[in-house]
């Protein structure tokens, strides 16, 4: 599971991280974008940004351009998704969609994919919204990732293993 004492990680105080952020943001009745910035962190940049307005298409479209380095909240998430869905050999990626249509148009911030077969054709994915209020109402994604959840992260994984072995809905890498 994600170590959170592991250098360049939160240590356990992510919370108190984002509030003495937020503190230092907000000056003279300007406030910069913390949800941004939250986003960024956790899931990285989405390289290009002329997406299709299509869900479907605009998956394919970010899966083909990859080249996002990942940070190190979004390599750990694979790696334990992947443990707890107890596969070794299945490819578990994510990618972020920040500033695409599926952020913009369908509050989908970043997605977990499952590859099924070894020619990347077919998959399962979850999808994710991040924020930095701790409650939020209403969201489009499969998953809502608060602070809170952050720190009792094990629990969340586990949903997210169990969610993806329980969809029925494939996605089709087919071009």
């Amino acid at each position: 599971m994600i170590d959170f004492g592991k250098p360049g990680w939160f240590n356990g105080y992510q919370e108190k991280i984002f509030l003495n952020l937020k503190s230092q943001f907000i000056r003279g009745g300007f406030t910069l974008k913390i949800g941004e910035i939250y986003e960024e962190l956790l899931f990285g940049k989405c390289p290009k940004q002329d997406y299709s307005n299509n869900r479907w298409e605009c998956f394919k479209e970010i899966i083909k351009a990859r080249g996002q380095p990942g940070t190190i909240f979004t390599e750990a998430l694979c790696e334990d998704v992947k443990k707890e869905l107890g596969v070794v050999d299945d490819v578990v990626e994510f990618f972020s969609t920040l500033k695409t249509p599926l952020d913009s148009n369908q509050g989908i911030d970043g997605f977990v994919i499952w590859w099924l077969d070894e020619g990347f054709n077919n998959a399962k994915i979850v999808t994710f919204d991040i924020t930095v209020r701790l409650e939020k109402k209403t969201y489009k994604s499969d998953f809502l990732i608060t602070p809170h959840k952050l720190i009792y992260i094990n629990p969340f994984i586990r949903s997210i293993a169990w969610f993806l072995k329980e969809k029925t809905e494939l996605f089709y890498n087919y071009y």
